[in-house]
């Protein structure tokens, strides 16, 4: 274990020590020397214990892989470090972060400065570290999208990417975001994804990761949401060896709100992990986090969440919930939901379970007629369909409800 975690980190060394220079090269110093700090994360890290990172560090994120992207229908397409934007949006600005002009240049130097000081889990500042690949999506003041910006991340190409995603939604505009993975290579994906409301601002933003059977995934994504601004996340996680998806969200301002519902479908060997982390900086300020997880055979999934509310943000309304239903005796669930409150004045819950199909139910569905198959089928669609019917996006609720369950 310790000589493949050795040849990770050096293979990672030798790319941060190439990376071509950039504006923001001193950000990128900064978080290699806090990334060195850190260490790679070992079974003692708290956030890492329910995760076999040996499906990770058996990597090595030197090897090239050659391919071409699969994807034909996203606007924009991330593959072998490159930026493609096959479809611009009128009114938007999409733009390379290679090429990114000096107008933009101070906003990602303060993200970037920013981030560098709030990221702590080692595969961030990795991501901080390396070069500056990946797209800046700008949404004007005012400008209501009538459509979803279809972003794809494809790893037919390469065996190691790490993508970089700074989105900002300006002052009362309203867009839709659909991140999809898509490919089925081994390999490591690492992803940030930086995403800033400003005032008034509404954002539903939907990640799915399904068909990935050989690849590993770690994707951490920050929320800045100031006054009034409302951000909406979806994740969808199926077939991959291992799916990790740190959020982290900033409430501001008065009036921000942030609601997080995510559904993991693991099988086989798969591993699905939910950390969840929401700070309320001001007052009147809600979140919502539902996390459910599906798991038969083999599978493990694990959530670690925890709400924050400074002494600050009064009227605070806060809930957490994590539910996992367990279809093998083989299977393993993993709950840690928790909060920190230091204002007087907030409601918050937090919560977790924990169980397998309800036999009762499953007595009453079968005394009204419906086979043993028919009534586990009835109980596992009900369990998913509060995540796919929350889904603002019709078609991608289609798609995911059209999949076969267990």
């Amino acid at each position: 274990m310790l000589e493949r975690m050795t040849i990770f980190s050096h293979g990672f060394e030798e790319m941060i020590a190439s990376r071509k220079a950039s504006f923001f090269a001193r950000h990128q110093q900064r978080a290699h020397e806090k990334y060195l700090q850190v260490g790679l994360p070992t079974l003692k890290h708290e956030a890492f214990k329910q995760c076999q990172l040996k499906k990770i560090y058996s990597i090595d994120p030197k090897r090239p892989l050659y391919g071409e992207s699969q994807s034909t229908e996203a606007d924009i397409v991330i593959c072998d470090h490159k930026v493609t934007i096959r479809q611009p949006i009128e009114g938007v600005d999409l733009i390379d972060l290679v090429h990114l002009p000096p107008s933009y240049t101070p906003f990602i130097d303060r993200r970037m400065q920013l981030l560098v000081k709030q990221i702590e889990c080692p595969f961030g500042l990795l991501n901080l570290s390396l070069n500056m690949e990946g797209i800046f999506i700008f949404i004007p003041k005012g400008k209501q999208l009538s459509r979803p910006i279809h972003i794809a991340i494809d790893r037919n190409s390469s065996i190691q990417q790490q993508t970089k995603i700074f989105f900002v939604a300006g002052e009362r505009s309203s867009a839709q975001v659909i991140l999809s993975y898509i490919g089925t290579e081994e390999g490591f994906e690492n992803d940030l994804i930086d995403v800033t409301l400003e005032k008034g601002a509404m954002l539903d933003w939907m990640i799915e990761h399904r068909g990935l059977s050989q690849g590993v995934t770690h994707a951490q994504m920050q929320a800045s949401i100031k006054r009034d601004a409302e951000l909406k996340v979806h994740v969808l996680e199926k077939g991959s060896p291992l799916f990790r998806f740190i959020f982290e969200a900033q409430l501001l301002e008065e009036g921000a709100f942030c609601d997080i519902k995510g559904l993991a479908i693991a099988e086989a060997q798969e591993e699905m992990h939910n950390v969840i982390k929401i700070h309320h900086k001001a007052e009147s300020t809600r979140s919502n986090q539902l996390i459910k997880h599906l798991l038969v055979e083999h599978s493990k999934t694990s959530f670690m969440g925890k709400i924050y509310v400074d002494a600050c943000a009064q009227m605070t309304n806060a809930y957490q919930l994590n539910r996992n239903l367990l279809l093998s005796p083989t299977s393993s669930a993993h709950s840690k939901p928790g909060l920190e409150i230091f204002a007087d004045d907030v409601k918050a819950s937090h919560g977790a379970t924990i169980a397998h199909l309800d036999e009762e139910l499953a007595f009453y569905l079968k005394a009204r007629g419906l086979s043993q198959e028919e009534a586990r089928h009835f109980l596992i669609r009900a369990f998913v369909k509060e995540i796919f019917e929350s889904m603002a996006y019709q078609p991608l609720q289609d798609q995911w409800q059209a999949l076969p369950l267990y």
